[in-house]
């Protein structure tokens, strides 16, 4: 029963380190979720490093039981199988990570995008760097493009920009 539970333990780790690679590689490197209010109707979350951590973990752990199981976790035969199973056990933590930043991106850019076409032309130069920049990055490039959003009415009854 140990045996499992330690090995339960290194899977869990090795998906945690995917998930933090993860977070490291796609500009998620705060470590709590953070919060984007996108319009006054869409709020975005960014996952952070302590979520992609988590997903990694947890993906792994459940790959690991559910194609592995109890009993060749516990009776690897040589080295090579545990090193094997460890970075297999990473990969998916990265995958299982990645597609939750995927998402949290898509939702990102699709925003992004949405605020750029209501914008004035912007600088070739502007437009450029938009290119190469990272989603979120984008997101707060194409908002500052823009007017800023108005909420529906005040308790006065008047639009006021936020």
């Amino acid at each position: 029963m140990a045996e499992t539970v330690w090995a339960l333990i290194w899977v869990a780790l090795a998906g945690a380190t995917g998930g933090f690679l993860n977070a490291w590689v796609s500009d998620n490197r705060l470590l709590w979720p953070s919060r984007v209010e996108a319009t006054p109707r869409i709020r975005i979350i960014r996952p952070g490093l302590a979520v992609n951590v988590g997903i990694g973990a947890l993906a792994s752990m459940t790959a690991a039981r559910a194609f592995a199981g109890v009993a060749s976790l516990t009776t690897l035969a040589a080295v090579g199988d545990l090193i094997l199973g460890l970075a297999a056990a990473a990969a998916i933590g990265v995958l299982a990570a990645r597609w939750i930043t995927n998402e949290t991106d898509k939702r990102l850019l699709r925003v992004a995008v949405s605020k750029a076409c209501a914008a004035p032309a912007a600088h070739p130069d502007t437009a450029h760097a938009m290119e190469l920049a990272p989603p979120y990055e984008v997101f707060r490039t194409a908002s500052d493009l823009g007017p800023p959003f108005r909420t529906p009415v005040s308790a006065r009854g008047e639009l006021r920009a936020e």
